[in-house]
């Protein structure tokens, strides 16, 4: 009887764990894509946007640790709350940097946005770890990646038609009250304190090493997405519409391939194949991204794109979790992100040297493609 009801319990705390993502994705999704079009839209060069994200991922990485000991102290359901206070405040600092030209906040909203990001993931991450079972671990992350998705999938075209129709601030409002909403369900059944003593001097890299080199390449991933196809669609077509398209046609991929591909990855060697197999193909469609000449093209390769991803993104999740689940889950999670973070960075770095000398953006996205098929085929 215990066992059924420890069973029952971890049921509904994974069901508070979806719904808390389906409806911050349903917001971040709305607006997430555009943010770098909005600071070109309103004076800031590459050069700016990309610094702008430098100093988001070194944010992540140097929040992670004191994350980690809030979470233990005030339990992570809390963290995870505490976290709208950043997210929320980032909305509204993007409005006055917009409004006011108050370029000294230019650099403060990404480190609020490091702040935030560190005390979301890093506790939501931990909970998922700590509810999820080893036997249906990949029908798990399978619902953790898609539910979201699947409710958000139209949300950036909406996007666009709000930005296009009533412009950035009232959809910032509607972001701001969606994420408000989003931590409701997290506290229909209570909360647990992880227990996590942190010491600089002691700390240890506490995840395999070839694991370190394929969040590494996440991290890379999540560039691409985030910040480098949605500026290059942008600078070639200059069709706002067509980017809230884009990200609709990335999460339907993400979607047509996320239930199918989580069922796959219950086993160490299927992890492997799919990413391999994920890294090689979304290496092949970054590469072709960067020669694209129309919308059609666009739509194809950010479908591709969407596939590919979600086959490196659920089989590299899927092993953090084995791994995570033996031992200290908050201390993994400080990893996980700090890997991740750097890879962003690392990216980044290589974007600025090619701006520096006028390269286009196209080879960012080469060299991004390369560098993930060649990271995850180690």
């Amino acid at each position: 009887m215990h066992k059924m009801h420890r069973l029952v319990k971890l049921k509904d705390e994974l069901n508070e764990i979806y719904l808390n993502q389906i409806i911050q994705t349903l917001a971040v999704s709305l607006i997430g894509i555009f943010i770098p079009i909005y600071l070109f839209e309103i004076g800031f060069d590459l050069i700016m946007i990309i610094n702008y994200y430098m100093v988001f991922s070194l944010g992540v990485i140097f929040f992670s640790f004191l994350t980690a000991k809030i979470s233990a102290r005030i339990g992570l359901k809390h963290t995870i709350f505490l976290s709208t206070i950043p997210l929320i405040t980032i909305y509204i600092l993007l409005q006055f940097l917009g409004h006011y030209n108050m370029y000294s906040l230019f650099y403060l909203i990404p480190i609020i946005q490091g702040m935030w990001s560190s005390l979301y993931w890093i506790p939501l991450h931990s909970e998922f770890v700590k509810n999820s079972h080893k036997l249906h671990e990949g029908n798990e992350i399978g619902n953790l990646l898609a539910f979201p998705k699947l409710v958000a999938t139209f949300a950036p075209f909406f996007g666009a038609v709000i930005l296009k129709a009533m412009g950035f601030d009232v959809l910032f409002i509607m972001v701001i009250a969606l994420i408000m909403l989003s931590v409701a369900p997290l506290f229909l059944t209570g909360d647990s304190k992880k227990r996590f003593n942190f010491d600089m001097e002691k700390f240890r890299w506490i995840l395999p090493k070839n694991l370190h080199i394929h969040l590494f390449a996440e991290g890379i991933l999540f560039v691409v997405e985030v910040l480098i196809w949605p500026l290059l669609v942008y600078f070639l077509f200059r069709d706002i519409m067509g980017i809230g398209i884009l990200a609709t046609i990335t999460s339907i991929g993400v979607i047509a391939f996320t239930f199918v591909v989580s069922r796959y990855a219950n086993t160490a060697s299927n992890k492997r194949n799919l990413m391999r197999i994920g890294g090689i193909f979304y290496g092949l469609v970054l590469v072709a991204r960067a020669f694209v000449t129309n919308m059609s093209e666009v739509y194809i390769l950010s479908f591709l794109g969407g596939i590919f991803s979600t086959m490196i993104a659920i089989s590299i999740y899927a092993r953090f979790c084995d791994e995570a689940r033996q031992g200290n889950i908050l201390g993994a999670n400080i990893t996980r992100h700090m890997w991740l973070g750097i890879g962003r960075a690392v990216l980044l770095i290589v974007m600025l040297y090619l701006v520096n000398f006028q390269a286009p953006l196209e080879y960012a996205l080469i060299v991004s493609g390369i560098s993930i098929a060649a990271l995850l085929l180690i």
